[in-house]
């Protein structure tokens, strides 16, 4: 089946899955292809770190081939993974599959890994900036905690929230924070002034999304696996259920004109929530939506295709919409608000894509490191950080330039980045490491929490 395929290939965008217990350990089973660990930390939300992932096997016992292979519209971009899928139907029609099986040498890789694959969930909002208080929060995943780094003190605490925290929103006005624990099916809140908890309210299971409007002081919570939302009562802790039809899986919130935004990956429409009652609408957008933000000086909603590698931008006035080119994988956006230009992380062509938001045009391309998958702007230095998760790096682009001005080591895998303005100071969350990496933008350098 595989003895004229590549004994390596790079595999077109698809969706993966760790499966437990592992083919592997029937001892029937026989492991053709396995991912190359090289290619760890691999995902945007499930992010897989280590270990043995088999895609296609056979049971010998059986004329079968299962292939992890078939999710997503690039399946059939790969003229060596479409011969693998071809010989592996041909093969079918053979009275006997294992003679006709090349030795498991596994495309993609030529090791036998028998670690299990192992992974975390991440967010893009693991790490935020309260800019009135200059506090910084960070998730630490693993110990069920939360990093605060108080910038006016030097000083950074550990809070105790739930199990696996993913997820931060902040309330400036009311100097709340919310922390989606995905292990515990509850959001921790917490005093911003004294860092004490003093809520934990209870969602549903496997929290995701946590967003705030500061204009109605309610909270909403998205979940894994679920198509409602729930609705917290930033002044009471009571919860209401919203029941929107999809998964939200991003959640955007324009505080002026009172409207909280939500995408779904599965669906092709935005849902618009009406901040004043709740009430909701669909308005088309594009495929395997991802990325998410606002614009409240225009109206415009700005929402990352990873499946059409392009940005729609919906005007929040009319709900018209205007489609534009970026790289490839564009997993996250970003706005600059005073010079009303739009930033995306393209994940699978490491680069940036620089959008002039007055006439939705692109105004460059910036090369970055490898598989940015986060970035975050200083709105009054015009300064963008990118964070490349690949390279362990964060890319500092000067925005009025378009130049990339410095590349700054951090932990392993950073995947989020958070900017107080005023103080011109980057705060990353990264794969490994429980603080955050801080950035001083005056500096340009980089340092662990606490030191």
């Amino acid at each position: 089946m595989v003895a004229d395929v590549p004994a390596a290939f790079v595999a077109p965008a698809n969706e993966w899955y760790v499966w437990k217990p592992s083919p592997r350990l029937d001892k029937d089973v026989r492991v053709l292809v396995t991912f190359d660990p090289a290619n760890y930390p691999l995902g945007l939300k499930d992010v897989l770190m280590s270990g043995d992932l088999p895609v296609v096997w056979t049971n010998t016992k059986y004329k079968m081939i299962y292939m992890n292979m078939g999710h997503g519209d690039k399946i059939f971009t790969s003229a060596t993974q479409n011969k693998l899928i071809e010989d592996a139907l041909l093969s079918l029609r053979r009275s006997s599959i294992a003679v006709n099986l090349a030795p498991a040498s596994g495309v993609l890789s030529p090791h036998a890994i028998r670690s299990r694959a192992s992974g975390m969930r991440i967010s893009p909002r693991a790490v935020v900036v309260n800019p009135k208080t200059h506090r910084a929060y960070g998730v630490n995943s693993e110990t069920g905690t939360l990093t605060i780094i108080d910038d006016e003190v030097h000083s950074n605490t550990t809070v105790k929230v739930g199990d696996e925290p993913a997820a931060i929103a902040i309330n400036v006005d009311t100097n709340k924070v919310y922390v989606g624990n995905g292990g515990s099916g509850t959001v921790s809140v917490i005093d911003g002034a004294t860092n004490a908890v003093t809520a934990t309210v209870p969602v549903g299971e496997l929290p995701y999304v946590v967003a705030v409007n500061p204009a109605t002081d309610k909270v909403y919570v998205s979940k894994t696996f679920s198509n409602t939302l729930t609705v917290i009562d930033g002044e009471t802790n009571r919860t209401d259920v919203l029941k929107v039809g999809v998964q939200a899986d991003a959640i955007a919130v324009d505080a002026v004109a009172n409207k909280v935004y939500l995408t779904s990956y599965e669906s092709s429409t935005i849902t618009v929530i009406d901040g004043t009652n709740d009430h909701f609408a669909t308005v088309p957008a594009d495929f395997h939506l991802w990325g998410i933000a606002v614009n409240p000086a225009t109206s415009k909603v700005y929402l990352t295709s990873i499946g059409s590698s392009k940005l729609t931008v919906i005007d929040g006035k009319t709900n018209t919409s205007t489609k534009v080119e970026t790289g490839a994988i564009p997993c996250a956006v970003a706005v600059d608000q005073t010079a009303n230009r739009i930033y995306t992380a393209n994940y699978g062509s490491d680069s940036v894509t620089v959008i002039d938001g007055a006439t939705d045009s692109v105004a460059g391309t910036i090369l970055v490191g490898e598989h940015p998958q986060a970035l975050a702007v200083n709105p009054e230095t015009h300064g963008v950080y990118v964070a490349n998760t690949h390279s362990g790096t964060v890319t500092v682009i000067d925005g009025k330039r378009n130049s990339v001005v410095a590349t700054v080591k951090t932990e392993d895998g950073p995947y989020a980045i958070a900017i107080d303005p005023a103080t011109n100071k980057a705060y990353v969350a990264n794969l490994t490491g429980e603080n955050p990496t801080v950035i001083d933008g005056n500096a340009l350098g980089a340092s662990a929490t606490g030191r």
